[in-house]
């Protein structure tokens, strides 16, 4: 089901649960569109792990590096109850390729 199924079935449940509290059908459309709007500012959590494959680190085997990267971004994480806000990745010859971000995203 995708994410607007879900929404209208919501406002679709929460209408006719006001219309039932006997609500008009325009006190209830009003009722259940608040609910959405609400539903919609509602935040969720990201982290972000992006790098940038454009370098000579990359140009043998790129999915060796990749997998390099990673490995070193969880070390850095490791033990860790909350992961960095941000990080920066480097390529094995030091050069910054990327970064790893954790952040707080509206649903829209």
């Amino acid at each position: 089901m995708s994410k607007e199924d879900k929404i209208r079935n919501l406002w679709e449940s929460k209408f006719w649960d006001a219309v039932g509290c006997g609500m008009n059908e325009e006190q209830a459309a009003k009722v259940a569109g608040n609910v959405i709007d609400n539903r919609r500012k509602e935040k969720t959590m990201k982290y972000v792990i992006e790098i940038d494959c454009d370098n000579d680190a990359f140009e043998d085997h790129p999915a060796w590096e990749v997998k390099r990267i990673l490995k070193v971004l969880v070390e850095k994480m490791h033990g860790e109850y909350d992961p960095p806000d941000f990080l920066t990745l480097y390529d094995m010859n030091g050069n910054a390729v990327g970064t790893a971000v954790y952040s707080e995203c509206s649903i829209t």
